[in-house]
């Protein structure tokens, strides 16, 4: 017989990837629109495969769940570490100079920066959500791949490792933005 008498709600960690992608794209047309930088014509998806991803959608962004830990748990509260990926796709075709892979790279490290600047802003150490929704977030670290030698387009991938600790529990909660954090974005299937 069952002993859970209520719908179980959405997870905590699910609030938050997706929060991770808004931020992302309010960021993105912000340095877009507000300072004209068209390089962050960016793309930004949450939690779809690069095999899904156009190469005429390049830039992109993919912010995806990658593992979750819970340490300190009590009766009354499970703290949860989660880790997320956010993945920056660009590419660049090859010029008469040959210079595609460069193009890419740069364009690539370019867009790894900003993400990682947005997620490490001050204004988003709850990433918008009331307290005490988050307890803590960070950058642990990023790396980048390598070009495809055999792809004329010159993709190339690099991955920002983001860290969320919030805190769940069995008695669920809402997580409430903070006044003047909503956003009216739609993320990319």
């Amino acid at each position: 017989m069952p002993q859970i008498d209520y719908h179980i709600p959405s997870q905590g960690f699910e609030f938050i990837r997706d929060r991770i992608a808004e931020i992302l794209i309010d960021e993105f047309d912000n340095q877009l629109l507000g300072f004209g930088d068209y390089d962050c014509d960016v793309d930004v998806y949450c939690e779809r495969n690069f095999g899904q991803i156009n190469k005429e959608e390049l830039p992109a962004i993919n912010v995806s769940l990658s593992s979750g830990e819970y340490a300190g748990k009590d009766y009354r509260s499970i703290p949860g570490t989660y880790q997320y990926m956010i993945d920056v796709y660009t590419n660049s075709k090859s010029n008469d100079a040959g210079e595609g892979n460069r193009m890419s790279t740069i364009l690539n490290h370019k867009i790894l920066g900003i993400a990682r600047a947005i997620l490490e802003h001050p204004a988003y150490k709850t990433l918008g959500f009331v307290a005490p929704s988050i307890s803590r977030v960070w950058v642990s670290s990023f790396s980048v791949g390598e070009i495809n030698k055999e792809d004329a387009d010159n993709t190339i991938q690099s991955r920002i490792v983001f860290n969320v600790i919030i805190p769940e529990g069995f008695n669920f909660k809402t997580f409430n933005l903070i006044e003047g954090y909503q956003t009216q974005v739609q993320i990319g299937n």
